[in-house]
Parts: C-alpha cells; sequence; structure tokens
C-alpha cells in the first residue's frame, strides 16, 4: 500500500488556545512594562552593517519536501476509484496479472527505446520493454552454440519512428507497443538493432570461439555468487512457471537471471531496467503483501531537487520560519542570533516540555555538533571577539558565555543567563549604557550580541595545561658529531639482523648515555611534587604536521611508500613543476613566492620519521645539504635522538624534504624487513610532539608484530554472523589505548592510512585516531594506478582543512535538559567535558539530550556549544555556537518541526556504538524497532482517526523508512561475511563523520550520462536576494534518478556518487560514441578500469562530466572525487555500485518496495 499524507496533521495555527511555536529563534515581541527589565532586542529584528540582509520577507514559501500533497491513496487490495493513475501507466486489461517476485525477464532489444529517455529522471517511472516468450527469448539467445545474434526485424508497425533527435543523442527513438505488460506498464516489442549493434555482433560472430558447456560452466562456478547462465533445465522450469502464470496463478519465480556472455548483456528488465546481478540479492521478503510500486514510495531525489532549487535563489535565515535546508544542499546561511545548521543540528526544533512528551514521540532529543564546519566562500566568516586580560563575560553560576539571548537589565549593570537564568554583574571595562529600547548602545560593535556563532580571544588563563611528558623527552640529546647517516646512504636491508639494542644514529657509548639518563629521568619525574593549584600552561604555537611512513617490504613492494611520499609531497608544495595538466587535474603549482603547499599557515613545522622493525628520524636543519638519518634500533624503550632539525620549517627546508621524500622510495626498494614496529613510533612521535602538540599522519601497510603494541592475528571467519563477531570489533590489546590518551592530554591528533594486503586489525590500531579526534583511511590491497589519485585527495584535505588542537568542547543546555550520552571520535575524562588531541572541519559528535524537569512553554529551550582550541596559526580561542527553539507541549509540533537528516546522523552514530557490544543481528533489529515505534507513535496519537488500511507517514519523517533500511545495509552492520577490518573502518567512518557525508554515504546521488542535455555541466547564474547575480557558482546536473538497476538501461551509462568517489557504469550495450567522446575509445574492452580520472578531451561530452565531477567535489569539500569504472558484468567495480544502490534487494536485505 501507498503512504499518504496525514490529513489531521496539526496546522500552523493557534491550537488549544496556544500560540503557534515561533521558528527558531523567534520569540513573540512583548512589550516590558517598564525599561529597566525591557528584554533585548532579538538578533533576527536587526541588520547589522557589513552582513548580508535578512531573507525577504515576501519571499514565496519553500515547498516542503518529499512527495506532492496530492498524493493518490491506493489500499493493499483494490485501486481507490477515479484516481488517475501514474504517468505513462494506464489501466491494465488484466489487474490480476502480476509480475511474480524475481520472475526472468524478457530479453530486451539491442538498441535503445525512444521513451526510455524520458524515465531516466526519477518521475515518470520507466517504461518496460517487450513481453516474449521464454522459447523465443531462449531461441534468441541461442545458448548452445554460446553466439550472439541479430534480433528478429520488426514489423512496420512497430519499427523505428523517424523522429527528429538531437546530432549528439546517445540514444535512438521507437513507438512503444500498446500490448498491457506486467507491473500495470504498456509492452513493447524488440526494435530493430542499429547498424553499430550489428557490426559488433557480427565483430563478436566472427571471433571463431567455440564455447564448450563443461568448460564454461566451471569457469562460471568459479565466480563469485550464482551463476547468471540460463541452464536448459532452468529454461524448461521457467516455460513451466510462465504457462501456469498465465492461467492466473502467481507463481513464486526464481530470481532474474541475466546473460553474462561478451557482447550478450542485455537489459531483461520487464520495466525497461536490467537485471540485478544474482550475487548481489539480498533476503527476499516472505510476507503475504504484494508488492508496492516504487513509483508511489516517497523519494529523496524530488525533495532535494526541489530543496537546491529553492536555496539557489534564497539564503536561509537561521532565525526565519522556514525549515531546515537539508544537510545534503548547499545554502548559504545568514546569521541572525541562531548559529547556522552546518555548525548545530537538533533532531527536532520544538522541543517537547517534558519528558513524557518526549517518550510518547518516541524521536531521540540530540544534537548533531560539527563546530568547525566549513561555510561556502559567498557566507560571512565568524568574528572574532577580543576582551583583553579578563576575558569573555561569563555566566557566575553555570559558566556559560555570553551570547545574543542574553539579557542586559538594571541599566546595563548585569546581564541575565539565558540557560540558567541567573545574574550576572558586568565587569566595568565591559558595561555600556542602554538605550530606550533596552539595547546597548555599543550593540553594533559586539557581534557577540547579535551572531549565534562567535570565537572569543582568550588570555593566557586559557592557555592548555602542560602535561607531564613522558621520560624520553628529557633525555639529553646525543651529540651531532656522533655517527650519522644521511638520506643518500642505504639503509641495512638484512632481514635476519637483529636491531634488538642498537642504534645506526649513535655510538655505542652514547646509546648507554642515552639509557642511563632515560632511568634519571624516570626517577626525577617520580620524585617530582607540584604545588597546590600550580600547573604548567602551554603557550599557542602553529600546528606542527607528524608524518610516520611504513618503509617495510609489504609497504614498498605494493607501491604505498612511493604513493604515500609523493602524496605527502604534493601537500605541502604542489604539484612539481612542469607537471602535465591531466597528472595533476588542474591543481595550480607551487609558488615559490608564496607559502609552502595550498595553504598550510606560516610558521608551521614538519617531521618525518620513517620505521620497519627500527625506527628512523631524519634531521632537516636548513643549514645541512642534505637530510641526516638517525637509526634508533631499540624499540622497547624508544628516545628520540636529536632536539635541533627533527622539526624543521616547512618552507625554509623545502630543498631538505623535497630530496628526502624523492628518495625515500628508492632507499628502501629492496628493503627485506617484514617487521613493522608501530607501537615504537608512535612513542617516538609523541616524545617529539608532548610539549607542543600537532597532527600525526601514519601510513601503515603491515599488522604491526614487534615492539610495543605488537598484535596477533585473531581473524576467524567462523565468527562471522555468530554472537561471538563482536569480538572482533574491540581492541585486542590496551597498549594504543593508553598511548592515545597520553596524546589527548598533549595536543596530538592521529590520522591514520591503512594499505593492507591481509588482516591489519583496523579495531584495535583505530583507537588511536578514535580517541584523539583524528580519522581513518582504507586502502586494501592498495593499487598506485587505482588509489593514488584518492590517497592525494584524503592526504590534502586532511593537511589543509581548518585544524584545531587541544580542544576541549562542552554542550550547556537550559535548565530542565542535561545532556545524557555522547556518540562520535573523543576522550572524556568526566561526564561533561569532551577532549580531543585535534579536531577538523569534518567531525561531527552527537549529544543525546533528556528532561531533568519540566519545560517552560512560555520561553525558549537554548544550547550552547563551548569549543577551547588552538587555531593552526597559534591563537587560543573559544568558539560558541548558540541557538534557542521553543518549547512545546504538543506532540503534532514535535512532529511537525522534526529534522529527519539529524536524526537518522544520530542513529548511525549510536549503532555503530552498539556493534562492539551487541550482535549485528541485534543491532539492526534495534534500528527497525526504533523506526517502528517512530512511526507507530506518529500513527496512534496524530493519525488516529484515519482508516486502519492507509499508511501514514509523518511528513518531515516519510523516508526514514528508506535511511534506516539504508543504516541496516552499510558494511558496519549488515548482514553476510564482511571482513572485520572493513567493518571497523566503516564503523570509524560514521562515527566520525557529520550529517551531510552520513546522508550522502547512506543515499548516494546518481545520473545519466547519456541522456544529458547541452545545459547540463554547465555554469548557472544565481540570483541572490539582494539582486545580485553570482556566476559560475553552481553547474547544472542532470535530474537525480532513484539508485536502483530497475531504472537502468543496458544501453546507458551512469554516474554514482556518494560523496567519498564516483562510479561511472557502462552499460554492456552502451554506444560506442559515448565511449569515444568521454574515454576516447571505441568499445568496452579498450576501457583502462584501471583508470580513475576522466581524460581530458576536447568533447562536448566530456568538459559536461568533468565539471558536474567537480561540482561534486565542491559540494563535499573534497578536492578531488576519484572516478572509478564499473563495465557491466565485467569489473569488480560494480559490486561496490550494486551494494550502492539501496533501493535494491542486496547487502543481505529487502529492497525497499517491500
Amino acid at each position: 500500500m501507498n503512504p499518504q499524507q496525514n490529513p489531521n496533521q496539526p496546522p500552523a495555527g493557534p491550537h488549544q488556545g496556544q500560540p503557534p511555536p515561533p521558528r527558531p529563534g523567534f520569540a513573540p515581541q512583548q512589550q516590558p512594562p517598564y525599561p529597566q527589565q525591557r528584554p533585548m532586542q532579538h538578533p533576527h529584528q536587526i541588520q547589522q552593517q557589513g552582513i548580508r540582509p535578512p531573507i525577504n520577507s515576501a519571499m514565496q514559501q519553500r515547498p516542503q519536501p518529499g512527495m506532492p500533497s496530492a498524493m493518490p491513496v491506493v489500499t493493499a487490495s483494490a485501486a481507490v476509484p477515479g484516481v488517475r493513475p501514474p504517468s505513462a501507466r494506464p489501466y491494465p486489461q488484466h489487474s490480476n496479472l502480476g509480475p511474480p517476485a524475481g520472475a526472468p525477464q524478457p530479453h530486451a532489444a539491442l538498441q535503445p527505446n525512444p521513451q526510455m529517455q524520458g524515465r531516466l529522471s526519477p518521475r515518470p517511472p520507466a517504461q518496460p520493454g517487450a513481453i516474449a516468450s521464454v522459447e523465443s527469448q531462449m531461441a534468441a539467445l541461442d545458448l548452445q552454440a554460446r553466439q550472439p545474434s541479430p534480433a528478429r526485424p520488426l514489423s512496420p508497425e512497430a519499427g523505428p519512428a523517424k523522429t527528429k533527435r538531437s546530432a549528439r543523442a546517445y540514444h535512438t527513438d521507437a513507438q512503444p507497443g500498446a500490448a498491457p505488460g506486467w507491473n500495470d506498464a504498456p509492452s513493447q516489442p524488440n526494435p530493430a538493432p542499429a547498424p553499430w549493434q550489428q557490426a559488433a555482433a557480427a565483430r563478436v560472430a566472427q571471433q571463431g570461439h567455440s564455447f564448450n558447456q563443461a568448460e564454461d560452466d566451471a569457469a562460471l562456478d568459479q565466480m563469485p555468487g550464482q551463476r547468471n547462465v540460463l541452464s536448459p533445465a532452468q529454461a524448461a522450469h521457467n516455460r513451466a512457471m510462465m504457462a501456469q502464470a498465465q492461467g492466473g496463478a502467481r507463481p513464486d519465480m526464481p530470481a532474474n537471471q541475466q546473460s553474462n556472455i561478451p557482447g550478450m548483456q542485455a537489459a531483461l528488465g520487464s520495466n525497461g531496467g536490467i537485471a540485478q546481478p544474482p550475487h548481489q540479492a539480498g533476503q527476499r521478503f516472505a510476507g503475504p503483501r504484494s508488492k508496492i510500486d516504487p513509483d508511489q514510495i516517497p523519494s529523496p531525489v524530488e525533495m532535494q531537487d526541489a530543496d537546491q532549487d529553492f536555496f539557489d535563489k534564497e539564503w536561509f535565515a537561521t532565525c526565519g520560519r522556514g525549515g531546515m535546508p537539508l544537510s545534503t544542499t548547499s545554502f548559504a546561511a545568514v546569521d541572525q542570533g541562531n548559529c547556522s545548521p552546518k555548525h548545530l543540528r537538533l533532531t527536532t526544533y520544538s522541543m517537547p516540555a517534558t519528558d513524557e512528551l518526549a517518550t510518547t514521540s518516541q524521536l531521540p532529543l540530540a544534537v548533531l555538533l560539527q563546530p568547525f564546519a566549513q561555510l561556502r566562500p559567498d557566507e560571512a566568516p565568524i568574528p572574532v571577539a577580543t576582551f583583553g586580560e579578563s576575558g569573555p563575560p561569563r555566566c557566575k553560576r553555570c559558566r556559560a558565555y555570553i551570547n545574543a539571548w542574553c539579557v542586559f537589565v538594571e541599566g546595563g549593570q548585569k546581564w541575565t543567563c539565558n540557560l540558567c537564568g541567573t545574574a550576572t554583574e558586568v565587569a566595568a571595562d565591559y558595561f555600556c549604557n542602554l538605550d530606550m529600547s533596552g539595547r546597548r548602545v555599543d550593540f553594533d560593535q559586539r557581534p557577540e550580541l547579535s551572531r549565534g556563532s562567535i570565537d572569543f580571544a582568550v588570555p593566557k588563563e586559557y592557555w592548555a595545561i602542560q602535561s607531564t611528558p613522558p621520560a624520553s623527552v628529557l633525555l639529553p640529546v646525543a651529540p651531532l658529531s656522533t655517527r650519522t647517516e644521511t638520506a643518500k646512504i642505504e639503509p641495512k636491508n638484512d632481514s635476519n639482523k637483529d636491531y634488538e639494542g642498537t642504534t645506526l644514529g649513535l655510538s655505542g657509548q652514547g646509546a648507554q648515555a642515552a639509557k642511563s639518563a632515560t632511568k634519571a629521568a624516570s626517577e626525577a619525574l617520580s620524585g617530582l611534587q607540584l604545588g597546590k593549584g600550580r600547573t604548567t600552561v602551554r603557550a599557542p604555537r602553529p600546528l606542527t604536521y607528524f608524518f610516520i611512513i611504513d618503509v617495510s617490504y609489504s609497504a614498498a613492494r605494493s607501491g604505498a611508500l612511493a604513493s604515500s611520499v609523493e602524496a605527502i609531497r604534493e601537500t605541502l608544495y604542489g604539484p612539481k613543476a612542469g607537471a602535465a595538466a591531466e597528472e595533476t587535474n588542474g591543481a595550480p603549482d607551487a609558488d615559490a613566492t608564496s607559502g609552502p603547499g595550498f595553504g598550510l599557515v606560516e610558521g608551521a613545522r614538519v617531521a618525518i620519521l620513517t620505521f620497519d622493525r627500527a625506527l628512523h628520524f631524519y634531521n632537516l636543519s636548513a643549514e645541512l645539504d642534505q637530510a641526516q638519518m638517525l637509526v634508533v634500533g631499540d624499540i622497547d624503550e624508544p628516545f628520540v635522538p636529536i632536539s635541533d632539525g627533527l622539526l624543521a620549517d616547512a618552507w625554509e627546508s623545502r630543498h631538505l624534504i623535497e630530496g628526502l621524500l624523492d628518495n625515500l622510495p628508492a632507499m628502501f626498494a629492496d628493503n627485506m624487513v617484514g617487521d613493522a614496529a608501530l607501537g615504537a613510533a608512535v612513542r617516538g612521535a609523541q616524545a617529539a610532539l608532548s610539549t607542543i602538540g600537532g597532527q600525526v599522519n601514519i601510513f601503515l601497510s603491515t599488522i604491526p608484530t614487534v615492539g610495543p603494541g605488537a598484535l596477533k592475528h585473531r581473524e576467524d571467519t567462523k565468527l562471522y554472523g555468530t554472537d561471538k563477531e563482536k569480538n572482533l570489533f574491540v581492541p585486542q590489546d590496551g597498549f594504543y589505548r593508553g598511548a592515545a590518551e597520553e596524546c589527548v592530554d598533549a595536543g596530538i591528533g592521529i590520522n591514520l592510512f591503512f594499505f593492507p594486503s591481509q588482516y591489519i586489525d583496523v579495531a584495535t590500531i583505530g583507537v588511536l585516531p578514535g580517541l584523539t579526534g583524528g580519522e581513518v583511511f582504507f586502502h586494501p590491497r592498495f593499487d598506485p594506478v587505482r588509489d593514488g589519485v584518492k590517497l592525494q585527495s584524503e592526504l590534502r584535505r586532511a593537511v589543509l582543512r581548518e585544524t584545531a588542537y587541544n580542544v576541549t568542547m562542552r554542550l550547556r543546555c537550559s535548565n530542565g535538559l542535561r545532556v545524557a550520552d555522547h556518540f562520535g571520535n573523543f576522550f572524556q575524562h568526566n561526564a561533561t567535558d569532551l577532549e580531543v588531541g585535534t579536531m577538523d572541519a569534518d567531525k561531527c559528535i552527537a549529544a543525546l539530550v533528556k528532561h531533568d524537569g519540566k519545560l517552560d512553554e512560555k520561553h525558549e529551550a537554548h544550547f550552547q556549544c563551548a569549543v577551547l582550541y588552538t587555531t593552526a596559526e597559534g591563537e587560543r580561542r573559544v568558539r560558541c555556537h548558540n541557538i534557542a527553539v521553543p518549547v512545546t507541549s504538543v506532540l503534532g509540533n514535535v512532529f511537525r518541526y522534526a529534522d529527519m537528516d539529524s536524526t537518522v546522523a544520530y542513529y548511525a552514530k549510536e549503532t555503530v556504538s552498539l556493534a562492539h557490544a551487541k550482535p549485528l543481528k541485534e543491532v539492526r533489529h534495534y534500528l527497525t524497532d526504533k523506526c517502528v515505534k517512530i512511526l507507530l507513535a506518529y500513527r496512534r496519537n496524530c493519525a488516529s482517526s484515519t482508516s486502519p488500511g492507509q499508511l501514514i507517514l509523518p511528513e518531515s519523517f516519510k523516508l526514514f523508512p528508506l535511511y534506516a533500511l539504508a543504516i541496516n545495509k552499510t558494511k558496519s552492520i549488515k548482514g553476510g561475511n564482511v571482513t572485520s577490518d572493513v567493518r571497523a573502518f566503516y564503523m570509524r567512518f560514521f562515527r566520525a563523520q557529520g550529517v551531510s557525508a552520513i546522508m550522502s554515504m547512506l543515499y548516494p546521488r546518481m545520473i545519466a550520462l547519456h541522456t544529458m542535455s547541452d545545459a547540463d555541466g554547465s555554469p548557472i547564474k544565481i540570483q541572490q536576494p539582494d539582486g545580485t547575480t553570482v556566476d559560475g557558482t553552481r553547474i547544472k546536473t542532470p535530474a537525480l534518478m532513484r539508485p536502483s538497476y530497475l531504472r537502468m538501461e543496458g544501453h546507458g551509462a551512469y554516474l554514482l556518487e556518494n560523496g567519498e568517489m564516483c562510479i561511472v557504469w557502462l552499460g554492456a550495450n552502451v554506444n560506442p560514441r559515448l565511449l569515444e567522446d568521454l574515454y576516447g575509445v571505441s568499445s568496452l574492452e579498450e576501457v583502462d578500469a584501471r583508470m580513475t580520472r576522466l581524460p581530458k578531451l576536447p568533447t562536448e561530452l566530456s568538459k559536461q562530466v568533468r565539471a558536474i565531477v567537480e561540482s561534486f567535489g565542491l559540494q563535499r569539500n573534497k578536492p578531488e572525487l576519484p572516478v572509478l569504472i564499473a563495465r557491466q558484468n565485467r569489473d569488480g567495480t560494480e559490486v561496490e555500485l550494486a551494494n550502492s544502490l539501496v533501493e535494491d534487494q542486496n547487502n543481505d536485505a529487502m529492497s525497499y518496495d517491500y
């Protein structure tokens, strides 16, 4: 049955004698009885200088996301009389005949259908192919000879129509037949093959390849999943089932089968789509209900297109009455007192007044915090307020920071906290008189009184506390006159050499002196006593970047070492001079007159450490002619053998850093040491950065087996799918957690780049970025050609995005609310403060809020996120994000102003957190149960008067079942056999990422490339509300389509994007002209499946697709999105694409239309 909007949804007007709840931050205007208690004028009523004006009050209302309001309502048994069927879907002549689930699909013609162009967009639905008998299909396939044969010629009545089409069209036109088919859709005869298709079939026939039935079957058995070729027995069974179906029965037919013979991969879908690969099929729905028409189910593509079109013409006013923009929408926000939803999102913007009401709604009350989210270039940056040595004003009770929602009273002598209601005296240096409206006279010069997001420059009392450094940091540095090695000298590669107790960088006497100093330093630290209240603070300084590179045998052999050093060099200094534009993808060359790289701050320092069974430090002092290597072999008690020169200025020592990075692959090309002492390398970086903090980027290719933190291979495939599988996600060694906690105290964040060829235990080593605020990047079976572009893009983003270190964060709420739990990457010393070594623009933390009292409906509920941090430039600041939302006692308002994107992101973070303690099957059931309870709560309490046979969904949550299904299909918790490393990586991904990245991964964007118009891929001129026109800020993209094989064509080409990568799917019968325009080849066999960049061709199609891919990357804040290739039934990348088609039956789960 089909969903319907709730006819009894609460109106926007007064309800039960109460005024309607204001939108976020909007408070009813009330005149105070006397000026002394006159409240401060709300920020949205004031137009500030230098800030974009508020949204036009006369603007049109933004269309509500989702399906149109006048949706037909169809019960499970019959259609409602008088309701017009969907577009291009006439009433069926045989209403009792429907397509059995999994029925074999008719053989589609090699020439595409003209009506298929219109169905590539989400609506109207696709036109089906012809309905042919199984005998005719078998005759056409000619399985015995296994040779492709041309389809039957068409009768003149059904031949191709002579219609005018574009000169650069990649599809042909034909008239549809009139006979009705399955799924209430007209069937169509097979059109005649095009000349180029006949020529392709002739080339295949001339190959003279003789297929052997037994040998071919044996070869097919080696392919993953089921065999996808019809056997004679299967064909006979299908004929019998078809005969039974013609008698009126609805048999349970097997899954769609599709030919896998080269040259014969034709579209077989009965409704115009192609058959889903059998090895991607999931669980079948065994319920008694008939299949729902997918075109009548709410879809995200309509609401995404409508939302983006609206905000292309309007700014988002943070205190306006409109709904929140979708997290995947590119918009510009105007700060009117509430912060932008890019920084802080709530699961509902109408807060329940009581805990009972919140429990009845079943909605989680959560806040998604992304304090350093990247803003668009046309948005006003977050202002910085300075208060000198006194620091920013704070509430004397709850310690909240002053913000736009505080009210000044008693002539400006005091201000009332909006969170706890306490009046605090105004400091003498901050005092200012009030005007007649109760507003400070200096209001226009005080951004903290009008902006929802503000940065406070803080004095020394806010500086980071210096933790007690490890004993190795206190070592006396070995004199440089001792034995050293330069970067040109190749290290020893004897795999049987015992490095224990030796050091190539220090003489024997120097090593013994260093160990003695270590012992003395440890004794001194044990007796160190600090007086009560006496602490040591750390002066802020620019961020330091420490690169730890695995140079073991696995890293050198796989190419990970060469790709890693090239990615580091390009990140710091840009592409090499004279590099071809095709190789750099248009990236700017390094400018010798500017700073290093694409954006490293002035004063940033860089350190490099390589490791296998030993640690290799490098002296990068600018006075040297070449880098010097100092090797520490004592990995059980590692120490730093150098003080000056280890941390070098990125620009002053550029010649040394670039020379070292260029020589590293050759230095360790013949390295036969297979061990990796990761724990010792982490300790070495921690010792070097313990007094200053910084960012550590680790490149690891093999599981650490020696030294501190040595791990064992514990992967056990017998645990897959059992209750004990969760044990594989629990760290097996406590060393990495202890090291991560010490790094957090020292202000060190860690990013991990994995290049495993086999099990590497991401669950254990991933604790390092998990606690320090870093990120995990995963490249299994690393291929430099395939994965090199993505690695460069990831590292460039990790280093150059806005990054803060020495971070402490706290979320404060109004009286009556409390923070109950947190989900994300962080470490907690207490129940309220979250601490991380580093936090960047992409990291997001979810906070679950509970009631501890009743809220007053006459006042708003307030939230303040305060982040104490050090900028990459070396300034100590406090960033505050504030938001106020109305309070309600009406359940309908809770649902009406709920934000589905925030709810989905919250549950994605919660489910992966539960996977460490519960079996994955219970986690999936938990999410499904939450989805059912939310929708049932709305059905019972807000739509109880409707017919029981109708499926009623709240307008704001009509797509929640789809996204709940998508979460259950992710590799983190889905059913089936998935390696623990892959699951652990995706668990870390969802714990770390923000709302937009999560929503993009769950439901990727998909467009058809073979039906693009000439305008697609061209810049759009956007008319701003103030009358200005912005050119080139947006690229026109084709209409989005729902990701499903049912909506794809065998002769088509499609682009799928999930925020992390793009995949171009090429059908088996794709037009060669499209291949020539896009890849410069004429056949699928000539396409290089390993390429990850679109070639720069002078054709119009190439320019269009490259512009669209580049715009996708800009929207996702990615320097570059790799573009993979998936040829139908040829490449393994198609498995990844099939897993991303969440509306299909795959990933061990059902399809969306069940």
